[in-house]
């Protein structure tokens, strides 16, 4: 997977962990499978991302093109 998409997901995934959080505030056990599963999740994205890191490769998300 490159870099951009990995970007994306370390930086996506705890706003949606916190979404399913919300979600099943009652309901503890739900509430902390989500959370366990998304810190394995962002684990495992993490290590994607410094594993293109420490090959040498710089991952860069580009959001907008300032003109000028």
């Amino acid at each position: 997977m490159s870099g951009e998409p990995l970007i994306l997901l370390a930086l996506g995934l705890p706003l949606l962990i916190a979404v399913g959080i919300a979600l099943f505030g009652k309901l503890p056990d739900l509430r902390e499978g989500v959370t366990n599963l998304g810190a394995v999740a962002l684990f495992v994205v993490v290590i994607l991302l410094f594993s293109q890191v420490s090959e040498g490769q710089r991952p860069e998300l580009e959001l907008w093109e300032v003109i000028g």
